[in-house]
């Protein structure tokens, strides 16, 4: 197959010349000197400053190739590249992270299928050069760290330097690797048929639909949010006597941003959402299940969704919109609990001194006009 070489322009930022002269050199092998100078300029792109310059050359140096090329490196060097510490290599391997969905699956490198444990490996190999010998120890101990467990478990002994310790990771049983990443999704997909059933049981209680409750006088301006009989209140989403009307102090705003400190928000995987569901769990078991939100009893955060005021969507979390221009379904929205929370801290960070919250339950998300605002003002 006949190598492609793009005509050589000589003044782009894209162009390596020495590149440019290998790939020349390789078109012409086996070629007398007089065809390499008879064809060299038909690969110089016609305006650009590599054929200006060309014919700016004298006859004697257009008559050799040893002079011209000579020439053409003097006028075009090669890029200088940098060449990457140690401490940059160490930091490399340190990043090159293979993760637990990755196991047991084949990839292609350089048009060859392999596991992807052996493609890590033979990455990994190739950045273990770079780094310092005798800090490989310590090195490799930070990798296994990193690995996943269901790889590292397989991996048995201590490795001092990475030949021994990279073919190990080559050599495990795939048989082995395979029955335990099965049992690993098994068990993922037992962790999220758990949680599903918990959504669906907080739902049905109120948390995140349409419900009424019995002792509301319905819901405000089509909100499908419930709204309880009482007085402006603390904290929001709960059941029976409300509590106190908020003051924001400056306990208050210690108390929340406590409060916001204190639940992990957990990422949107099946690891955070299994900690997302303990968490829920030990509010309910700590408060009880309906047990209002308040500045003193912060409400575990949906995996994944953006931060507590931050001008975030009231209706599912995240940013770009507001609650009133929602696109997800009110079934599947956040739960009255969270939402209440989310109102509390949005209105505790935004305001500075004595500001009450007057109204009904819908005030705290769930049909408020002022819910989910980007700014997180009033109007």
């Amino acid at each position: 197959m006949v190598e492609r070489i793009e005509p050589f322009r000589g003044d782009t930022k894209e162009e390596d010349p020495q590149d440019f002269l290998s790939a020349f050199n390789r078109s012409m092998i086996g070629r007398a000197e007089a065809v390499k100078l008879e064809y060299f300029p038909d690969f110089l792109k016609h305006g650009g400053a590599a054929k200006k310059w060309f014919k700016a050359q004298p006859d004697a140096t257009k008559a050799s190739w040893t002079l011209l090329r000579a020439a053409f490196e003097k006028r075009f060097p090669g890029r200088e590249v940098a060449d990457k510490t140690t401490e940059e290599y160490e930091e490399e391997i340190l990043e090159l992270r293979l993760e637990k969905g990755e196991l047991a699956k084949r990839v292609t490198v350089s048009g060859w299928q392999t596991w992807s444990h052996v493609a890590w490996a033979d990455e990994m190999a190739t950045l273990a050069q770079g780094a310092r010998k005798e800090d490989s120890a310590r090195i490799i101990k930070a990798v296994r760290r990193t690995m996943p467990s269901i790889l590292g478990d397989l991996v048995v002994g201590k490795y001092d330097e990475w030949d021994g310790f990279l073919e190990a990771v080559r050599d495990v049983d795939m048989e082995v690797l395979k029955r335990k990443v099965s049992e690993w999704e098994a068990e993922n997909k037992r962790v999220d048929d758990l949680i599903a059933a918990k959504l669906k049981a907080l739902d049905i209680r109120g948390g995140g639909g349409g419900a009424q409750s019995s002792g509301g006088s319905g819901s405000r301006g089509g909100g499908g949010g419930q709204q309880r009989s009482g007085g402006g209140g603390g904290g929001g989403g709960g059941r029976g006597p409300r509590t106190a009307e908020l003051v924001v102090t400056a306990d208050v705003r210690a108390a929340v941003k406590a409060g916001m400190d204190a639940l992990r928000h957990q990422p949107d995987t099946a690891e955070g959402r299994a900690a997302y569901a303990r968490q829920v769990k030990e509010w309910e078991s700590k408060h009880g299940a309906d047990a209002w939100v308040s500045e003193k009893t912060p409400y575990p955060l949906r995996p994944g969704t953006a931060s507590p005021g931050s001008g975030e969507c009231f209706g599912c979390g995240m940013l770009g919109h507001r609650r009133q221009e929602c696109p997800v379904p009110r079934e599947k929205q956040l739960w009255r609990p969270e939402v209440a929370w989310r109102t509390i801290c949005a209105k505790v960070l935004r305001d500075t001194v004595d500001v009450r919250w007057m109204g009904s339950a819908s005030d705290y998300g769930v049909g408020s006009e002022d819910a989910g605002k980007e700014d997180g003002s009033p109007n």
